[in-house]
């Protein structure tokens, strides 16, 4: 659903999408060349703030190693260190850190995530109200001493008022 509307706003303003009715071909502006994964975007308007949730097997609590990271990716490949905040071209984007983390997922709403072994943690994601519209490609990264998770997502900011959440 959001990569339509991202594809449509795109192709109202005029850029090539390809034959998008298809999915064989899309835009690199939309996606990557080499991306072979189904990737999740969030679509939001200069001065909006989301919440991204994501579930992870890898330890959300204390840990020798990093945690909770996230880095801005170019071409699938990773151009900023992994950080709690990223803030860049009028986006923000802040990770939780342990104890956040665990006390936003010591919640009884997610009593059956964790018991099946998942953690649950919030991603926030603000738009400068200035911001003009860009694409980022996301690495959310949960290092810790047993283990590595990780995922991408992308941020599509647009004016368009039709585009995203009020």
């Amino acid at each position: 659903m959001g990569i339509f509307v991202a594809l449509t706003w795109a192709q109202e303003q005029g850029q090539d999408t390809g034959n998008v009715t298809s999915g064989e071909k899309v835009s690199a502006a939309v996606k990557p060349e080499s991306d072979e994964n189904i990737v999740p975007i969030v679509i939001a308007r200069p001065g909006q703030v989301k919440e991204f949730f994501f579930t992870t097997e890898c330890t959300l609590g204390i840990t020798r190693s990093a945690g909770l990271s996230v880095s801005e990716m170019v071409d699938g490949k990773l151009v900023s260190f992994s950080e709690k905040e990223y803030d860049r071209d009028g986006i923000a984007i802040k990770v939780s850190d342990y104890r956040e983390a665990t006390e936003f997922n010591s919640s009884s709403q997610f009593a059956p995530l964790a018991e099946k072994g998942l953690g649950v943690f919030k991603v926030t994601i603000s738009i400068d109200p200035r911001a003009k519209p860009t694409f980022k490609d996301v690495h959310l990264a949960d290092a810790t001493c047993s283990g590595h998770c990780k995922t991408d997502f992308r941020i599509f900011v647009v004016n368009d008022p039709k585009s995203g959440e009020k």
